[in-house]
């Protein structure tokens, strides 16, 4: 299946062993599944949820390599952004040998200084090492990075390297910023704009997103679905967008992604995963207090 941009993409979790020792391969593949069935379109391996810059390279290809094996029917998209260059330049292309459809950059992060031309010189540096037909996602998350992609930037990406450059990921959260990448694909059809922040999918929907890109989906991905299909069919999005926020509102007093992790082993029903260091599994007592929690949120309590 071809990379369907205008979908629902799943930003989805890395499952590691006990201490985040290594990479729980085996979880994979039922996660997948349950995405798929759901609806999902695609899946966005090793970004911000899945816990990518912790990630070593040679394990980002391994893991590219089972996404791939079992995506069935969904679109690949494989975070490769990392803070040195040369690593960011391997892990692209490992990504893309492995068989994921396009790759996600990121700016070289904690270099919080640098300037429009230093950050157009580092993403040409990755498209022109990548082999011709490949594939790159931009990925704004200034409040992770420390670095907001320019607009400038944008328009001398597209205007090089042409319908190579998809879209964008924008997980500022900041409706205002989206639209001026929103601004830039009204005049380039083939630059799809993806609404990266759960929290505004509404609001960014109908700014004028194509897609969205979602973290709570792992878990939940029939309320983000039901998001997108309300606003695509005139209904109240913000009523659904208002049920996922109950929900977000549950994880917050945790460690964020063991809540999320927490969160999918009991909707899809699988083994809860790890966390890799510096992040940090639930207690015992979290543990209890969260499931709790979502099973009366569950239930409509």
């Amino acid at each position: 299946m071809a990379l369907d941009l205008t979908g629902v993409m799943v930003a989805a979790v890395t499952p590691f062993t006990r201490g985040g020792a290594a990479v729980d391969h085996d979880w994979i593949p039922p996660h997948l599944r349950f995405l798929e069935q759901a609806g999902i379109s695609s899946v966005f391996t090793l970004g911000t949820n899945g816990e990518g810059p912790s990630v070593g390279v040679a394990e980002r290809r391994q893991v590219v390599e089972t996404v791939v094996a079992h995506k069935g029917g969904l679109g690949v998209v494989a975070g490769a952004g990392t803070a040195a260059l040369p690593d960011t330049i391997r892990a692209a292309n490992d990504a893309l040998e492995a068989g994921a459809d396009a790759v996600a950059i990121l700016p070289p992060f904690f270099e919080a200084q640098v300037d429009a031309a230093g950050l157009l010189s580092y993403f040409d540096a990755v498209l022109e090492a990548l082999p011709a037909p490949g594939r790159v996602l931009l990925y704004n998350i200034p409040h992770k990075a420390q670095v907001d992609i320019p607009d400038d930037v944008v328009l001398a990406l597209i205007d090089r390297h042409g319908e190579r450059v998809l879209g964008i990921k924008d997980s500022s959260g900041v409706v205002e910023r989206t639209s001026r990448y929103l601004a830039i694909a009204e005049r380039f059809p083939t630059f799809t704009v993806l609404a990266g922040a759960d929290a505004h999918h509404d609001r960014l929907y109908a700014a004028g997103c194509g897609g969205a890109v979602t973290g709570l989906g792992n878990a939940v991905p029939h309320l983000v679905l039901g998001i997108q299909a309300a606003h695509r069919s005139g209904r109240d999005a913000g009523r659904v967008q208002r049920e996922l926020e109950r929900l977000r509102a549950l994880l917050a007093p945790y460690p964020s992604l063991a809540a999320l992790k927490q969160l999918v082993g009991i909707t899809a029903r699988l083994p809860v995963p790890c966390v890799r260091p510096p992040h940090r599994d639930l207690t015992a007592e979290e543990q209890r207090e969260f499931e709790a929690a979502v099973v009366a949120y569950l239930r409509g309590e």
